[in-house]
C-alpha cells in the first residue's frame, strides 16, 4: 500500500542543527499556516520572492519567546578569491540576508537563495532536481563570503517553491487536478530528498505543503503547492560574540 503523502515534515540529521533548528521550525510551519487563514484567496506568501521567505522565518523566530531576528542587516564581507593592495583577502561592505539569535545559544548568520523549480504530472525531470541543487550549493558558496566574526555560526538556506504547470489545467475538474498536483508533487519531493541524502555534509531540510494550498495561485501562471527550506552549516567558522 503506497504511503499518503505527508504535508508537512523536518529532517535534522545533526544534534548541531536540530539544536540550533528544531524549535524554528515548528514555528515557520505555524506562520505559514496563520498566512493562509488570514487571506480566503489562498495567496502563498512563498511563492514572491527570496525575501518574502527570509521574512517568514525571521517571523517564526521572533514568535519564539527567547528568540529574535535582523533580516537584510549591513555587515563587511570577504570577497572570495581576490586580495587587496597588502596582499590580504578582500573585503567590501554588504548585507547579510538573516541573523537568529536564541537567547543563550549561538547566533546564526544566513545567506539565502530562492529556487523556482518546475514540476509536472509526468515523472519529475532531471532538470526540475537539478536546479534545486544547483540552488543549494550556490547557497552554501555564497556563505563563504561570510567573515567567521559574522556571527557563532554561518547556514546556507535554499528555499524552493515548486510551479506545477499542466497543460489544459483550466479544462480539469479541481477535485481531479488537485489529486494530479498531489502526485506530482509526491514524486517530486522524494527525488529531491532522495539527492539531498547524498550530499555531503548531509544537509537537513524542512517542508509544507498545506492541503488548502495544492492549487495556489501566485503571480505566474500555474499552482504554487508548498515550500521548502535546505539548511546546510558551513563548517569554518570561530565562535563570535553575539550580538548585543
Amino acid at each position: 500500500m503506497k504511503k499518503k503523502f505527508c504535508n508537512r515534515g523536518i529532517n535534522l540529521p545533526h544534534k548541531e542543527m536540530r539544536t540550533d533548528f528544531g524549535d524554528l521550525l515548528p514555528k515557520w510551519h505555524a506562520g505559514i499556516n496563520r498566512y493562509l487563514g488570514l487571506h480566503a484567496d489562498g495567496d502563498p506568501p512563498w511563492a514572491y520572492n527570496e525575501r518574502a521567505n527570509v521574512g517568514l522565518l525571521a517571523g517564526a523566530a521572533w514568535s519564539l519567546s527567547n528568540s529574535c531576528a535582523l533580516e537584510e542587516y549591513t555587515s563587511t564581507k570577504r570577497v572570495p578569491g581576490k586580495k587587496d593592495l597588502d596582499g590580504r583577502n578582500a573585503k567590501k561592505t554588504g548585507r547579510i540576508d538573516l541573523y537568529v539569535c536564541v537567547r543563550g545559544g549561538p547566533g546564526l548568520a544566513c545567506e539565502a537563495k530562492l529556487a523556482r523549480p518546475l514540476i509536472s504530472s509526468r515523472v519529475p525531470g532531471k532538470k526540475s532536481v537539478d536546479d534545486v541543487i544547483k540552488k543549494a550549493k550556490s547557497a552554501w558558496r555564497s556563505t563563504q563570503a561570510l567573515l567567521t566574526r559574522s556571527a557563532d555560526k554561518r547556514y546556507a538556506l535554499t528555499f524552493v517553491s515548486p510551479r506545477f504547470t499542466q497543460p489544459n489545467a483550466l479544462r480539469v475538474a479541481p477535485k481531479v487536478l488537485r489529486r494530479v498536483v498531489s502526485k506530482a508533487l509526491d514524486g517530486w519531493l522524494e527525488a529531491v530528498k532522495e539527492r539531498l541524502e547524498k550530499l555531503s555534509p548531509r544537509p537537513g531540510y524542512s517542508w509544507v505543503f498545506p492541503s488548502s494550498a495544492r492549487l495556489a495561485r501566485g503571480r505566474r501562471s500555474g499552482s504554487y503547492p508548498g515550500v521548502m527550506v535546505i539548511i546546510q552549516r558551513q563548517q569554518r567558522a570561530r565562535p563570535a560574540r553575539q550580538k548585543k
